[in-house]
């Protein structure tokens, strides 16, 4: 792990370094510059080191690398202080996760709950081309998707229809027969 680690660092966009207040930008740039790679499997799995001496040997280098990676990627001096306290490193990568998760995801709910209202209720504006309303409504669904939220199935088509603006009848009915 460690090699490609140093490489995939500096790919790391410096402007989405965490600082307490972008953790929607933290975790995309930290997914997609680490996405596939055994760092990020590593900082979310919930796995504990293993008992045999050479797999525990792996283990700690992998947890180090992540560790290093996490503390690497923030920008904020708070954020440091209050989770890389422990210089040891008996606290694993992944605990920091879950703990970063646990104190900044709290937003997504609201994030998450708005997207539903705009998937399932959404507002046609007809001063605006239609084109632009289902746009949205697909946005609404890929962002959810992208959250870890993906609604169950949905018929987007569904949505759109029967929230179209009472203009668009005729397109309506044309479609639904």
């Amino acid at each position: 792990m460690a090699p490609f680690y140093y490489e995939m660092l500096h790919t790391f966009n410096s402007n989405n370094k965490f600082n307490m207040l972008n953790y929607d930008a933290w975790i995309t740039e930290l997914e997609m510059t680490f996405i596939g790679h055994d760092i990020l499997a590593h900082i979310k799995s919930k796995t504990s080191c293993p008992s045999n001496s050479s797999g525990a040997i792996i283990w700690h280098q992998d947890d180090q690398s992540a560790h290093a990676t996490l503390y690497k990627i923030i920008s904020s001096t708070n954020i440091i202080y209050a989770h890389f306290k422990n210089t040891t490193l008996t606290q694993t990568a992944n605990a920091i996760w879950i703990a970063f998760k646990n104190e900044f995801q709290k937003d997504i709910y609201v994030k998450c709950f708005k997207l539903k209202q705009y998937l399932y209720n959404p507002i046609h504006n007809i001063e605006k081309p239609v084109l632009v309303y289902i746009q949205d409504i697909v946005s609404a669904y890929k962002a959810l998707t992208a959250l870890d939220y993906a609604p169950a199935t949905v018929n987007d088509v569904d949505s759109i229809l029967m929230n179209l603006h009472s203009n668009f009848s005729i397109v309506c009915t044309f479609l639904t027969t």
